[in-house]
């Protein structure tokens, strides 16, 4: 699985605040992911019966117990994708694939392979074609 880039987790995050429309279950979903990506585990001692809304938060967050916050931030950018968010629309998106560093510009994903030189010599696999 790919992985974005912090900046890009925040940018999600920023899309996603924004949204107004969203179903409970995105909403959710969305929050559980949020937690556990930056908090990590729930510890936290379930809320009480009257406390629906509370109860509602806490089990979509400790259903993620033991995922990392790596797999949480992605889910949450997968999930924002979902809705219409695009990691490009806002600039240059890093993207991160077995510690390959891809640069994502205007929805296309291109790897950088830059000549760590400074030479300004560039391979690009979509020019050599």
């Amino acid at each position: 699985m790919a992985a974005f880039g912090d900046g890009v987790y925040e940018d999600a995050t920023q899309y996603m605040s924004k949204q107004k429309r969203l179903s409970n279950e995105v909403r959710l979903d969305a929050y559980g992911l949020f937690k556990q990506a930056g908090v990590g585990d729930n510890g936290s001692v379930r809320p009480g019966l009257l406390d629906m809304v509370g109860r509602a938060k806490w089990d979509a967050w400790h259903k993620l117990r033991g995922m990392s916050a790596t797999v949480a931030k992605q889910k949450y950018i997968a999930l924002a994708q979902t809705i219409g968010f695009n990691p490009g629309a806002s600039g240059t998106a890093e993207l991160v694939r077995g510690g390959e560093t891809f640069v994502q510009k205007g929805g296309s994903a291109a790897e950088d392979r830059s000549d760590p030189a400074g030479s300004g010599d560039t391979e690009d696999e979509e020019e050599a074609g």
